[in-house]
């Protein structure tokens, strides 16, 4: 009974992700995104019920592969482009129409599925020693994406919090300010989907995300990756999702000689 343990998380993560995927296609981009979340939280306890039972199968890699394409692939991807016209951001859906790079960026969308499904393929015949990925892992990627969205939410917020115009010239300005916005996060999906696309596929080594050891010495680069991601989120909430893959590569450096 116990061997079947970690097939039924790796299930529960897969199940995550097509939560997700149906939560997104009805606009619920929020929860969609949540989902994408609770799916890594079942990746890393099908991983760690594995090692505490010590029970390995072909099958549980190959599932968990399978698994990790739809919760950080498919998800990701669906959710970005569908978050472009989601009724729940209707000012946002608003800037969208007639603008020529929404299109683009639903197309670019695609490449995370693909890149991600690319990544996991070539993970299963070339299975990485030691703490160290070759290449941004699939969940850091699919949970970069779903920090994206949610941090769209915040930025209403703080539109929102500039108060109720009450002329002409404040509500110029705060269209202005809005389309000023929407236009510097439709550009940062342009160069960002790309960008970490190729750095999955590519050989720069990032720490892996399993815990194997409690000591500091086997796990600070992870210990450091995650205060300073915490202390990010602190103080700019969901928008901390670049400065923490900044802090993801920067502490993932190897050194060479010890």
């Amino acid at each position: 009974m116990k061997q079947h343990i970690p097939n039924l998380l790796t299930l529960c993560n897969l199940l995550s992700g097509c939560i997700s995927i149906g939560l997104a296609a009805q606009g619920q981009y929020v929860w969609a995104a949540y989902f994408i979340f609770i799916g890594a939280g079942f990746d890393v306890l099908d991983g760690l019920a594995a090692r505490m039972l010590g029970v390995t199968s072909g099958i549980g890699s190959e599932l968990d592969s399978l698994a990790d394409v739809v919760t950080f692939g498919v998800a990701p991807g669906f959710l970005i482009a569908w978050t472009l016209h989601s009724e729940g951001l209707s000012p946002f859906q608003q800037f969208q129409q007639g603008n020529p790079l929404t299109l683009f960026i639903q197309l670019e969308a695609l490449l995370i599925p693909a890149f991600t499904a690319l990544r996991l393929a070539r993970f299963n015949v070339q299975p990485t020693r030691g703490p160290h990925f070759q290449g941004l892992p699939a969940p850091a990627n699919g949970l970069f994406w779903a920090c994206m969205v949610l941090a769209l939410p915040q930025i209403m917020d703080v539109l929102a919090g500039m108060g109720r115009p009450d002329t002409f010239s404040e509500i110029t300005k705060r269209l202005g300010v809005f389309s000023i916005i929407m236009l510097y996060y439709q550009f940062t999906l342009v160069v960002l989907i790309p960008l970490l696309c190729y750095l999955m596929m590519s050989r720069v080594p990032f720490v892996s995300l399993k815990l194997n050891s409690t000591r500091w010495a086997d796990g600070w680069r992870l210990y450091c990756t995650a205060g300073v991601t915490l202390v990010c989120v602190l103080f700019m909430g969901w928008m901390a999702a670049l400065p923490a893959l900044g802090a993801y590569w920067l502490f993932s450096v190897k050194k060479r000689t010890p």
